[in-house]
């Protein structure tokens, strides 16, 4: 059981808590000032192509369900699928109609590839390093001139990404086309070290990347949310009647455990602390209660809860507590120093 528990509960939760991190990073980096639509902006700005880097559809599924929380675009489809299922916002899980290597290669020349999405799709995704990159920028802008109704997505895999994207923007900005029908899509290897570092070269050179560009990432979504990210395990808190509280002991102060019983306290102002002995405030919610002898009243509403609720607590429950880990301070502690106590109460008994 705490297996399952582990791998299941703490990388979802980890990948959340990282994509909802890394939205808020984006809004900044992207200098989206007061605006009402701010976070809308932003969540179009990273697209899933995780599917590829999972085990198996249920992973997939799982972790790609966790982005939708955060963002709006995937390739992950099962993701959105069930997203939309259980009542995700309209713009949920959205993708478009985007051309692989092999199909430019399928096509006697990359022209002809290109000419046959433009006639088929009201937006498409251009990969545009199949055999020369420049040239295809140039071959998808006057497509882009010849078709202002329709969309045209520039998408480089390959080569160093600030020549790309300095290349792309000068083009755009050449041909007069800022603002217009054309979009940029970077999906080599990003992960928000890289991220920023580009688009803080625009700006240093004079583009708002967030105009026309996004994001397309795979295998940093999938690879980065584990069980260590989180820090994350499962241990016995109290035991009897009168819980007793119990402390697993370990050399490595982080990894002592946390007596009980305890509850979390929310406090807007300070974040979040763990305080010792039962409250009827704890911030915790009970999802599934194994001793109720009904099986209907085993699992609570928040199990059937509507995935628009999920989405809304996302954004604005990470807005209103307002502080990150390390406004804390590098040593911080969320524990209480009754719990802190207790744990050095037991370190002494038994040390």
């Amino acid at each position: 059981m705490e297996a399952l528990l582990v791998g299941y509960v703490s990388n979802a939760t980890a990948r959340v808590t990282r994509a909802r991190h890394w939205l808020e990073r984006i809004i900044e980096w992207y200098k989206i000032g007061e605006r009402v639509d701010r976070y809308e902006i932003a969540q179009w700005v990273i697209h899933d192509f995780g599917m590829r880097a999972s085990s198996c559809g249920e992973e997939s599924e799982i972790f790609g369900r966790c982005h939708l929380l955060v963002f709006n675009g995937t390739d992950t489809f099962n993701a959105a699928y069930q997203a939309w299922r259980m009542g995700a916002k309209k713009e949920t899980g959205k993708s478009i109609l985007a051309l692989a290597h092999r199909i430019v290669q399928g096509f006697d020349t990359e022209d002809m590839c290109f000419d046959h999405l433009s006639n088929v799709s009201g937006i498409g995704s251009y990969v545009s390093d199949c055999y020369n990159y420049k040239d295809a920028v140039l071959k998808i802008i006057e497509l882009a001139k010849k078709y202002p109704e329709k969309i045209f997505v520039i998408r480089p895999d390959s080569g160093d990404h600030l020549e790309n994207i300095r290349y792309t923007m000068d083009m755009v900005k050449q041909h007069g086309m800022v603002g217009k029908n054309i979009r940029y899509l970077d999906g080599d290897s990003v992960n928000p070290e890289l991220m920023k570092q580009l688009i803080d070269d625009c700006f240093n050179n004079f583009y708002h990347h967030g105009c026309f560009g996004t994001w397309g990432i795979g295998g940093n979504l999938r690879n980065n949310a584990t069980r260590d990210v989180l820090s994350s395990s499962y241990k016995i808190c109290c035991v009897g009647q009168d819980y007793r509280p119990v402390v697993k002991l370990s050399e490595t102060i982080g990894k002592l455990s946390v007596p009980g019983p305890n509850h979390i306290a929310r406090d807007w102002v300070n974040g979040h602390s763990v305080e010792y002995g039962h409250h009827i405030k704890d911030a915790r919610k009970t999802f599934y209660n194994g001793v109720e002898k009904d099986p209907s009243q085993r699992y609570t509403e928040l199990c059937y809860e509507n995935f628009s609720n999920l989405q809304n607590r996302c954004i604005r429950q990470f807005i209103e507590m307002g502080r990150r880990p390390a406004d804390f301070g590098k040593n911080c502690s969320c524990l209480s120093y009754k719990i802190k106590q207790i744990q050095q109460q037991y370190k002494e008994q038994y040390r």
